[in-house]
């Protein structure tokens, strides 16, 4: 096996492992949450690290029970157990991915201007509330509501009583000679209008303590309202400014919620996760044995590949492929002196793949891709050019 693949080989199982790594940490976190019991858990989190390590062998077995052992019936049963273990898996993940991005938007949610002045309403509720704490009692405001109507007959039955003058003469009722005593200095004021100003202070003072008693109650009302609006607020209440700007900006580019695209794009994030790490270790298996029989050369001996080509038949009719190519290649090393010509004449400063394309098009060349790959390395082994850390050609001056 060459030093090419088997870089690739382990390429492919370090990215596998690593990805069911995190697979391995979903399903434990999943799994571990079922129980608060610690035996429970232990019980549960044992379950779900040997359903994985049963489906990173189940990954490996399968690319060796199709392509190495040709048994498709094993091997079609192993990947029903994967499926199943798979779907589990991707489950996990997308619970494990939503709960972070939970704890992130809730963050926000929380130091969001919204959240502040509920949290902000809630206090200042609180603090009414207790300015009008000795209003609670309901007894208090029922006795003084009965006090209330008796006062109110007590100045009815008052005000209609006869009334006399400074002679004892009768001139009508209280009611009518003092006008409820509103603004008037007169004998019957100063007669009658103590005794009902006294009551009309009593029943003034009984409504005062109603009033609050209903103050009360109302902030009371008002605070619970208040407490069950901050306790339910969500980041859907809030609008979607503190939802991750890329769920937003796709939401908009393609005209869905932005909490739509926020699941499919986690649930598409744990799909990924578990195939691609099982693709890679299925890759890792099936390249293993699939390049036991490539033969591996020494360095410097020369690899027979043209003893292994077979030869292609063609018709007179037909059309040579890549004529340009071919054209170009018989005369390479006379191009190849043009272009060092015209870099040393500085005639050429840029030796990108297009810009040699171009200075080829200007001379009627047709240069394909590996004409000028092949006429790049022969301008780094004529010493007219070096390649830099950005594997840019730079002349030699």
């Amino acid at each position: 096996m060459s030093t090419r693949v088997t870089a690739i080989r382990h390429g492919l199982l370090i990215l596998g492992l690593l990805l069911f790594a995190i697979s391995v940490m979903c399903n434990y976190l999943l799994y571990s949450s079922f129980s608060d019991d610690a035996i429970y858990k232990s019980t549960y989190s044992t379950m779900s690290i040997l359903f994985d390590f049963s489906k990173i062998t189940l990954a490996f077995v399968i690319g060796l029970l199709f392509f190495a052992y040709n048994a498709p019936i094993f091997g079609f049963i192993a990947s029903i157990f994967w499926l199943i273990l798979t779907t589990i898996s991707i489950i996990s993940a997308f619970g494990f991915f939503a709960v972070v991005n939970a704890n992130m938007e809730s963050k926000a949610l929380v130091a969001s201007t919204t959240f502040k002045n509920a949290e902000l309403s809630v206090l200042n509720s609180q603090s009414k509330l207790d300015s009008l704490s000795q209003y609670a009692d309901p007894s208090a405001a029922s006795a003084a509501s009965t006090k209330i109507t008796a006062l109110e007959n007590e100045l009815e039955t008052y005000l209609t009583q006869r009334a006399v003058n400074s002679r004892g003469v009768d001139s009508g009722t209280i009611g009518s000679r003092t006008a409820n005593c509103a603004g008037r200095d007169s004998w019957y004021s100063r007669k009658y209008c103590s005794e009902a100003q006294r009551i009309r202070r009593e029943i003034k003072q009984q409504q005062a303590i109603v009033s609050n008693h209903n103050a009360y109650k109302g902030a009371l009302v008002a605070k619970e309202s208040r407490v069950t609006a901050l306790s339910s607020m969500d980041i859907g209440s809030v609008g979607s400014s503190h939802i991750h700007p890329l769920f937003v900006g796709l939401g908009k580019l393609f005209s869905y919620d932005a909490n739509y695209i926020k699941y499919i794009f986690l649930i598409c994030s744990s799909i990924l996760c578990e195939l691609l790490g099982s693709f890679n270790l299925v890759l890792f298996s099936r390249i293993g044995f699939s390049t036991e029989s490539v033969p591996s050369y020494t360095q410097g001996e020369q690899q027979p590949l043209k003893s292994q080509l077979k030869p292609v038949k063609t018709s007179l009719h037909s059309k040579p492929i890549n004529s340009t190519l071919s054209e170009n290649l018989t005369n390479l090393e006379g191009i190849l002196g043009e272009l060092i010509t015209d870099i040393q004449s500085k005639n050429i400063s840029n030796l990108s793949f297009a810009s040699i394309k171009q200075w080829g098009t200007g001379r009627s060349l047709n240069l394909k891709q590996p004409d000028i790959k092949q006429l790049r390395e022969g301008l780094i082994q004529s010493g007219v050019v070096v390649k830099d850390a950005t594997r840019k050609l730079i002349a030699v001056t």
